[in-house]
């Protein structure tokens, strides 16, 4: 697979959770300087402890005699093809370092990319895009087809290309695409009212993960705070119920001091009199008297019945 660096460093990423990437084959310039073909088929090696690549020109330059390039940048060719509507010359995968790319308006762009911060790792297979090569925008077509030359061109730095690529673990929301190479679909069109459309898929059963140390990482700080979260669950539910236990203790211990009290017994509403009560007539008695006295006061007034 080739290989090209249009940057003019041979060293990239390595900060910010981005893999590292280190070359020995050159940038573009410099071989041009010493009249080198400027694009060569190329070794990799990946170093895991220090999470970093090295790229080297390959001593056979036959195609497809680095087996890890071919592994890391495997491209699927029916979308390939189902893209173009053609084959692709597999002779012409490239591998491209550089710090832009251009998407072209009504181009759907089908690719590999390693980000590494401050630049990133592309493989065209579908489609048309254009690559920033000191100062210039280098076109690449894929697709067998014409590219309408003033068509609009949208620039994207590889901070802005992954605004649009996401792939989160499930276990830690971690979204792990600065660890390994994602497989992407880019189409961007214009409305007629001027608004630009962007339309980014990410193949997640493409993604090939480079390395697992902080994806371990992210998975364990979640882990740790689900434990925290869940420590401090259990010690305030302990807080509630010794809570309410000193509430209820408090409770009982009002209630036996209120029934340890005696309460002074209740008097009748009758009353009692040290008064002995008047002996009161007899009934009869008491109709006789006043029959008498009406009977008087009738013959008083000359009633003599």
């Amino acid at each position: 697979m080739l290989f090209v660096n249009f940057l003019d460093k041979n060293d990239f990423g390595g900060t910010d959770g981005f893999l590292k990437v280190e070359s020995t084959v050159g940038t573009f310039s410099e071989r041009q300087e010493k009249d080198l073909p400027e694009f060569v088929e190329a070794d990799a090696e990946y170093l895991s402890e220090e999470r970093k690549f090295v790229f080297s020109e390959a001593e056979d330059q036959s195609w497809g005699s680095n087996a890890l390039m071919q592994n890391l940048f495997k491209c699927n060719d029916s979308k390939a093809k189902e893209i173009n509507g053609i084959d692709r010359k597999i002779e012409e995968d490239m591998v491209v370092v550089t710090d832009k790319i251009r998407f072209i308006e009504g181009v759907k762009a089908y690719f590999k990319v390693l980000p590494l911060g401050d630049a990133m790792m592309i493989c065209l297979y579908g489609g048309a895009a254009e690559f920033f090569v000191y100062g210039e925008w280098i076109p690449m077509n894929r697709s067998g087809k014409g590219i309408a030359v003033d068509g609009k061109r949208y620039e994207m730095s590889c901070s802005r290309l992954l605004d649009f690529l996401r792939l989160e673990d499930k276990e830690s929301g971690y979204n792990v695409v600065k660890d390994g190479i994602s497989t992407c679909e880019m189409y961007i069109s214009e409305s007629k009212q001027g608004t630009t459309n962007i339309k980014a898929k990410m193949i997640g059963s493409d993604f090939l993960m480079v390395s697992e140390d902080r994806l371990n990482k992210e998975r364990e700080k979640a882990r740790q705070a689900k434990l925290k979260k869940q420590a401090e669950i259990e010690r305030k539910k302990k807080e509630v119920e010794a809570f309410e236990a000193r509430r209820k203790e408090l409770e009982a211990q009002r209630q036996a001091e209120e029934n340890s009290v005696e309460k002074p017994k209740t008097t009748s509403s009758k009353g009692t009199s040290t008064r002995k009560a008047s002996k009161k007539a007899p009934e009869g008695k008491e109709i006789d008297v006043t029959a008498d006295s009406f009977m008087g006061m009738l013959k008083s007034l000359g009633y003599n019945g």
